[in-house]
């Protein structure tokens, strides 16, 4: 009886000490873990510098290879991916849209290529009430207003084909689901948010990129 009882009590003594250096190490993770950056936080920061790329007094803030950060970042955290990530106020939206010449700018045959418009725009970006962004490759950004959220619109050309633009859009989500269905004024079908975004910016931008080509035609036209 004796021995039985002292193995019990050498049991005992072995699970306390196993659960007690558990719990020592549960500590050490845990506190480990708050020093670190989630991946959440990581793409919040990106998403404020990229924001901050819209706004003129940031002058010193925008000499970051702006275009190459978007494409990495997005190819990084693409939508499915944000949706996964903990505390990301954030989203980035991507769409390939195409300019389609109209009206005055495509008469007499004056058409012009996506990296002219690029190239104008970021010439008298302060005419057209835009910002030319840092970077190897040409990139304007702006600010689009749907139903008083503010969206930040970043205009690149495609990498493999000169005829599309890529679209980049920023939003603060805080609160918001992108994919939340919601009716447009006068349709009785719905439609998810991220979409209502994505095509009101594209007709921002296509109006954007008709005063451009609109302006380009009358310099051609008085050379």
């Amino acid at each position: 009886l004796v021995q039985v009882s002292k193995r019990n009590k050498k049991s005992k003594r072995k699970l306390f000490m196993s659960e007690k250096e558990s719990c020592h190490l549960e500590f050490l993770v845990d506190s480990t873990a708050g020093h670190l950056y989630s991946p959440g936080r990581i793409f919040n920061f990106i998403a404020i510098l990229l924001r901050s790329c819209t706004h003129y007094e940031h002058e010193k803030l925008t000499t970051q290879n702006i275009p190459l950060v978007i494409r990495e970042t997005f190819e990084r955290y693409p939508p499915v991916v944000q949706e996964r990530l903990h505390g990301c106020c954030y989203r980035l939206l991507y769409k390939k849209i195409i300019y389609v010449h109209r009206g005055a700018s495509s008469k007499r045959g004056l058409t012009f290529q996506t990296s002219e418009l690029l190239q104008y725009a970021s010439k008298n970006a302060q005419m057209f009430g835009i910002k030319q962004c840092s970077g190897e490759e040409l990139c304007v950004c702006s600010k689009v207003y749907i139903s008083g959220r503010e969206l930040y619109v970043f205009i690149m050309s495609n990498e493999i084909d000169d005829k599309f633009l890529d679209m980049f859009i920023l939003c603060l989500t805080i609160g918001v689901n992108l994919y939340d269905y919601t009716f447009l004024k006068g349709s009785p079908y719905a439609i998810r948010l991220y979409e209502t975004f994505g095509n009101a910016c594209e007709e921002s931008m296509q109006q954007l990129l008709h005063t451009i080509a609109c302006n380009l035609k009358r310099d051609a036209l008085w050379r």
